[in-house]
């Protein structure tokens, strides 16, 4: 019986089909190791080429126009001609990344992990002015390669994350977060090389009798350094606060912003940290004035928490009154 298999053995062994098939054999697993090397060196120079383009949307340059087409997306939404005049640097960026898509030069994971995020909402945020772009020009191609892309990640997304289309696709309000995102507003201490800005803002913020003179910011300053905080946008202070603890009471002393960057959410984000530096302290209760007439700055405190408390008579230098608003932490 042995002797049988043995020969049997040696017999396929001679064979010439049995050496043929073990050079194809062979052949396809070289095959499959040269497939494997050029595929991750494609994967390798994809993901490197991306990289770069990452480089390139965070650029200084490139920052300044995102901030640019998100303010004037905010701004004024349905200005096309406007919108025309600065969405190109930014639109051309994802037109580019969705040819690459399109051509094979980056795969859609790679093109998903670094840029679905702002692929979708800068689709959504601009598809309204792409549409008239395409009727004003007679042109249907304008930022197809743009919207080739924009469909390929919802598509990826949805394969990746098992998410349904209306969770992933941001309504108005994410899309305007995004955009307030995209002004990439930085908070900082005030540095008294802040100081004809912050001059400069109070002076369009305020009236004569209201606005802080020099000196005002700089005793502020010396007796509050850490509760002076401004805002600023691509090294540019656009807004302050001025904020301090007395007797067991979060003060908010001053709020004011750039006329220029209003309802973009800024005193929002300053008030809120003071708040959380006040929090921090172990403060429960913060307190503010506001003029009674002064109608938006009420509403906008009311929308933080506050709530008119009592009401100064003759407060201001002009006989004016004042509400003293307060909120209560527990």
């Amino acid at each position: 019986m042995e002797d049988t298999a043995l020969n049997y053995i040696i017999a396929i062994i001679k064979s010439e089909t049995f050496w043929t098939a073990i050079g194809s054999i062979g052949t396809i697993i070289t095959l499959y190791y040269i497939y494997r090397q050029i595929a991750n060196a494609r994967n390798v120079t994809s993901y490197e080429f991306l990289r770069k383009e990452d480089d390139r949307f965070k650029s200084e340059e490139m920052e300044c126009y995102r901030i640019n087409l998100s303010m004037i997306l905010l701004l004024t939404p349905d200005n096309y001609k406007n919108i025309d005049e600065n969405a190109p640097c930014v639109l051309s960026y994802f037109e580019d990344l969705g040819l690459m898509l399109k051509k094979g030069l980056a795969s859609d994971y790679f093109i998903w992990t670094f840029n679905c995020y702002y692929v979708i909402h800068y689709w959504k945020a601009t598809e309204k002015f792409i549409e008239w772009l395409r009727k004003e020009d007679n042109d249907p191609t304008w930022y197809s390669e743009f919207e080739y892309l924009y469909y390929k990640m919802l598509k990826y997304e949805k394969k990746m994350t098992k998410k349904k289309l209306i969770d992933i696709v941001p309504n108005k309000e994410k899309v305007e977060k995004f955009l307030k995102e995209e002004l990439h507003v930085k908070l900082r201490p005030f540095v008294i090389s802040d100081i004809d800005s912050v001059i400069e803002i109070e002076k369009s913020s305020f009236n004569e009798t209201d606005a802080y003179q020099l000196s005002r910011f700089e005793e502020l300053y010396k007796q509050h350094p850490k509760g002076f905080i401004v805002a600023e946008i691509l090294g540019q202070v656009i807004g302050y606060i001025i904020g301090y603890v007395s007797d067991e009471v979060g003060e908010i002393d001053s709020i004011a912003i750039d006329e220029r960057y209003r309802h973009f959410g800024i005193a929002r984000k300053l008030v809120q940290t003071i708040l959380n530096d006040f929090k921090q302290k172990g403060i429960k209760k913060f307190s503010l004035e506001v003029r009674t007439t002064n109608e938006s700055a009420i509403l906008f405190h009311k929308s933080m928490g506050f709530e008119v408390e009592k009401v100064y008579n003759n407060y201001y230098d002009d006989g004016a009154d004042a509400y003293l608003m307060t909120l209560n932490f527990e």
